[in-house]
């Protein structure tokens, strides 16, 4: 479900721009000049070496994008939280091709779902517990 995810990787930097548009991670790079081609080659990018890395970077890209939802003032209802995780699935699983991918398909496709399931949850604790927004890893995001 993962391939091909085609992304701006290659750019002069006088000729894009970086959006984050209130986002942690997944940034969107921007070409300015409209022109943007494909390499002939992929670029591989193995973002995880191990299976509790990528389990780990569920979790964090969860909190953020909690956070995120909850900054740009979105709320977590029980559509979200409840039928996001399934839909997650299903569009990596089956509408994405996860499922020809075998065992490593099957997993990407769990995580995502766990991801969203992650992500909502959290979002709804910022809602309804406020003391659970406050980060002790980042001094700059204590709530007083």
């Amino acid at each position: 479900g993962w391939y091909p995810d085609y992304k701006i990787r290659l750019v002069r930097r006088e000729r894009a721009v970086i959006r984050a548009r209130g986002r942690r991670v997944h940034e969107v790079l921007e070409s300015r000049t409209g022109t943007v081609k494909t390499l002939r080659h992929p670029i591989y990018h193995n973002s995880s070496r191990t299976f509790e890395e990528y389990w780990t970077k569920i979790a964090r890209y969860a909190e953020f994008g909690a956070r995120d939802l909850f900054e740009l003032g979105r709320r977590s209802g029980r559509l979200p939280r409840y039928l996001g995780p399934f839909w997650a699935f299903f569009h990596t699983w089956i509408l994405r091709g996860g499922i020809w991918d075998g065992l490593p398909g099957w997993w990407v496709a769990v995580g995502n779902a766990a991801g969203v399931a992650l992500k909502y949850w959290r979002l709804w604790e910022f809602e309804h517990y406020p003391r659970t927004r406050a980060n002790p890893s980042d001094p700059s995001d204590r709530m007083g």
